[in-house]
């Protein structure tokens, strides 16, 4: 088992996918944005959460329309376009934020990281919006026992050309926490101490695993009853199992909210895997898919390979 840092990437998913219009020559194009990013700093003075926005065609027929408009390229112009970011704390109150323009110089670094895992098969350079924003004497999340699971919400905006027309728009929560394992030597081999925000913790919990034979079916609510069960049960602790699936949101927005941190396993478990090609490509697209989804949940503390197998 590793701690989530390292495996966690600098850009990251960090909200759902929205659409907004944009003009190219004359003609209005549907544009998709992607917010990526997370915290790069948690320490008790100071915070920071950076943030990039991608901007895409949201499909074939804008990227059509924009290619019609603007011959030579098939680029999202973002050139007219800005981010306003805002960082709210756990009272609601304003605490940071402001406006970010497009990043030259880091265009071409983020067009290929997009299109460069397909082959650049899209046809699509991307433009990216970069914002990095500091958070000042931050509240962090604790785990249940330690401290408040204090959460802030990040709205972001698209703006106009003139900054005033907003396209489009996105919110989510993020904590603000380290996280470290302590592996050194001890008078019985080695220490295995998971550290939140420098402070070790005693782990107590429980094994997860699906809560019905058809996950598809299984209520939001319900999940959120069952981790309620468990902090009433005073642990602070999940391990999601090998052997099941990775969860829905609820889950882990349960956990987040309440203190709970999740032992997070690779779906691997049981079973003696293949190991030509393919197969070791789709294991890694499907961690690295998972491990940028889940990682802006304070509650996911640490990343380990399966269930009963050396992997």
């Amino acid at each position: 088992p590793v701690p989530v840092e390292a495996v966690q990437r600098e850009r990251q998913p960090l909200w759902a996918e929205h659409a907004g219009g944009v003009q190219v020559g004359g003609q209005e194009v549907q544009v998709r944005v992607r917010a990526r990013g997370g915290v790069v700093r948690a320490d008790a003075e100071e915070a920071v959460v950076r943030v990039v926005a991608d901007l895409e065609h949201a499909g074939p027929e804008d990227r059509s329309r924009a290619a019609a408009a603007a011959p030579g390229t098939d680029a999202v112009p973002s050139g007219n376009l800005a981010l306003l970011v805002r960082v709210f704390d756990p009272d609601g109150r304003l605490v940071a934020g402001g406006t970010a323009l497009p990043s030259p110089e880091a265009m071409g670094e983020d067009a290929a990281m997009v299109a460069g895992g397909s082959g650049g098969a899209s046809g699509l350079r991307p433009r990216a919006i970069h914002a990095v924003v500091p958070i000042r004497r931050p509240r962090r999340w604790w785990p249940r026992g330690m401290g408040e699971p204090d959460r802030y919400r990040i709205d972001v905006t698209l703006l106009d050309q003139d900054g005033q027309l907003p396209l489009d728009a996105a919110t989510c929560r993020v904590g603000l926490r380290t996280v470290a394992l302590d592996t050194a030597p001890d008078e019985h081999g080695s220490a295995f101490t998971l550290l939140v925000n420098g402070e070790p913790v005693f782990c107590r919990g429980a094994n997860w695993i699906p809560c019905g034979l058809f996950p598809a079916a299984v209520p939001a609510d319900t999940v959120r009853q069952r981790v309620r069960q468990a902090a009433d049960a005073g642990m602070n602790m999940l391990r999601v199992w090998g052997g099941g699936l990775y969860e829905q949101d609820a889950f882990y927005e349960a956990c987040d909210a309440a203190g709970i941190m999740v032992w997070q396993d690779v779906m691997l478990a049981c079973a003696t895997y293949p190991e030509e090609p393919p197969y070791p490509q789709l294991i890694e697209a499907e961690v690295r898919h998972q491990v940028a989804r889940l990682a802006r949940h304070p509650s996911v503390v640490l990343w380990c390979g399966g269930n009963e197998n050396v992997v």
